[in-house]
């Protein structure tokens, strides 16, 4: 499939997005929580990462417009999608198959771009690493995620470029140029 990307022979619907499934066995209960509520309370973050228009990201991958405090309705959103039977939209965030097997991130916009198709997934290996180190899901904040990739800066390296070009990292050490979103080198 990479080897198909990269030689831009890939037929991509721009109505689709990109879905990236995680295994439900990565996470116990406690993680998938703090997954779910980092991914839904912080919305304008995870809309910049997605790369979809606003328009498409509200239709294909809705997040409420409200923050989430009732920890009842986390812990029975988490205990439905860990089992496969959390009866969401399919055009959620966040979503289950119906076996229980995976979760489903539906975020993302469609690319042919690899920095793009990293950087998806970077994102979502980035907020389970971060929400595993998390003790309290009130620590689940946009900062705190930043100095997170700021520390892992040589793992998530097409994330950190898109942070970059969204004006998150101002002054990083140098280090090796990776391929921004706009398709330009950026060195960060």
């Amino acid at each position: 499939w990479l080897r198909v990307l990269r030689q831009g022979s890939l037929s991509i619907n721009d109505r689709c997005g990109m879905h990236i499934h995680l295994s439900v066995k990565a996470f116990d209960k406690d993680l998938l929580f703090k997954f779910i509520k980092f991914i839904y309370n912080n919305k304008d973050f995870t809309f910049l990462i997605s790369g979809r228009g606003e328009i498409a990201f509200n239709q294909w991958s809705a997040i409420p417009n409200k923050t989430f405090q009732n920890e009842k309705y986390w812990k029975e959103m988490t205990r439905g999608i860990y089992s496969g039977s959390y009866g969401v939209s399919k055009l959620s965030a966040i979503t289950s198959n119906c076996n229980g097997t995976t979760i489903e991130l539906r975020i993302f916009s469609s690319t042919k771009k690899p920095a793009v198709f990293w950087k998806n997934l970077e994102f979502c290996d980035c907020v389970y690493h971060f929400c595993k180190q998390v003790d309290s899901s009130e620590d689940l904040t946009v900062q705190n995620i930043i100095n997170f990739v700021l520390l892992k800066r040589n793992i998530y390296k097409n994330l950190v470029s898109i942070l970059k070009v969204k004006g998150f990292f101002t002054n990083l050490p140098a280090m090796t140029s990776a391929n921004c979103l706009l398709g330009e080198k950026v060195s960060v």
